[in-house]
């Protein structure tokens, strides 16, 4: 039972958890923001202008400040 779990844990978690959860969708473009363990940022996007890509991460931003209650600071 416990390596059903296991598994069941990874696929619902990290990249494979996105990938299972896209897999259905009829996607036009996609926008991603990495954050690696020593603190860099990467953001990459395909099938999307720079225009649309920065709306999008900004927006997103937006929703998780607005759910968060934090307040943004410039680093």
């Amino acid at each position: 039972m416990a390596k059903k779990k296991k598994n069941k844990d990874k696929e619902l978690s990290g990249l494979a958890g996105i990938k299972n959860a896209m897999k259905n969708m009829d996607i036009q473009g996609v926008a991603i923001v990495v954050l690696s363990n020593d603190g860099q940022i990467m953001i990459g996007s395909e099938g999307l202008d720079a225009d649309t890509c920065q709306s999008l991460l900004s927006q997103g931003a937006d929703i998780m400040l607005e759910q968060s209650g934090i307040s943004p600071t410039l680093h």
